[in-house]
C-alpha cells in the first residue's frame, strides 16, 4: 500500500532529479523514496558509544558481537 502526498520542491532541484533519473534509467519516485529510506536507516541505527576493543585485545562491554565493527562505525 502506498500513500500520495505533494510537495513543493524547487525548479532547479527538480531539473536535477529529472536528469538524474534519466541517467540512472529510473523515476523520480524510486530516487526519493530511496533518499527516504536511507535517511531513516541512518537515524535508526545505533550510536557507537565507547570503545570496541577492550584491553588487552578483548571486545568492550557493550561493543557488538555479532556484527562487522566496520559496518557499526561507517554505516
Amino acid at each position: 500500500m502506498s500513500v500520495r502526498t505533494t510537495i513543493d520542491i524547487p525548479d532547479d532541484l527538480h531539473a536535477a532529479l529529472r536528469q538524474l533519473a534519466a541517467a540512472e534509467h529510473t523515476s523520480i519516485r524510486s530516487l526519493i523514496t530511496d533518499a527516504i529510506e536511507t535517511k531513516l536507516q541512518r537515524r535508526s541505527g545505533r550510536q557507537v558509544t565507547g570503545p570496541l576493543v577492550g584491553k588487552k585485545g578483548k571486545p568492550a562491554p557493550g561493543s557488538p558481537d555479532r556484527e562487522n565493527p566496520y559496518e557499526v562505525l561507517f554505516a
